[in-house]
């Protein structure tokens, strides 16, 4: 709804006028009014299909208990593991899990990026976020932005391709996520407890996780 509301004043730019024209009977001559019909059909197709959606999820709140995250899905593990070890800094992980580590890691950590898309982000940043593939746009990530770890899957091409260079080191691994610090000041400490196999093993339940919690 957020992203419509910013869209607003770009569509109602296109579509007003005839809009106002159609309501007031004033189509001009040989025009269709089947266009502004289907648009007006359509804003309340979608207000009502979304009051009925919001009105059922407040019903089901009392019945339903907390939500529950598979440690399969999300980094439930790693995110204990940086808890348990005060990993800080600017964090790139996966777009998926973006809110996840906000609510999970705050304020020791700010996150790139989130599924909030445009309402919190420059388009350009939310698109390099979900960039897949692509040396460029990776390497944007971790040079343009002052990147201190990274959380990512095991199997993500990203992480692999930072593995590789030789300002990143990987201290945490599972079988859902791994983690890479990199080589500042602020990770001399948790690298050498690394190198020293000093840093404590995460706690969390391989199963589920509460969330929030």
């Amino acid at each position: 709804s957020v992203v419509y509301a910013r869209r607003g004043p770009e569509v109602w730019s296109h579509f007003g006028p005839r809009v106002q024209r159609f309501l007031a009977g004033g189509e001009e001559t040989g025009s269709s009014p089947w266009p502004s019909f289907a648009f007006l059909l359509l804003l309340v197709m979608a207000g009502v299909g979304g009051g009925w959606k919001l009105g059922r999820n407040f019903m089901a709140l009392p019945h339903e208990g907390p939500l529950v995250v598979s440690a399969e899905d999300y980094p439930v593990q790693a995110v204990e593991f940086m808890l348990q070890n005060g990993v800080a800094g600017n964090l790139d992980c996966s777009f998926n899990w973006g809110e996840y580590c906000i609510f999970k890691l705050h304020p020791q950590c700010r996150v790139f990026c989130d599924g909030r898309y445009e309402t919190v982000y420059p388009a350009e940043v939310a698109e390099l976020a979900l960039a897949t593939e692509g040396e460029e746009n990776w390497r944007r990530r971790v040079q343009d932005y002052p990147t201190e770890a990274i959380l990512a899957p095991v199997d993500d091409a990203f992480a692999a391709w930072a593995a590789r260079r030789d300002d990143f080191i990987e201290v945490y691994r599972d079988s859902t996520a791994r983690l890479l610090l990199r080589r500042t000041a602020r990770n001399a400490s948790l690298l050498e407890a690394w190198r020293e196999n000093r840093l404590r093993s995460a706690t969390a339940s391989r199963s589920a996780a509460p969330f929030p919690a």
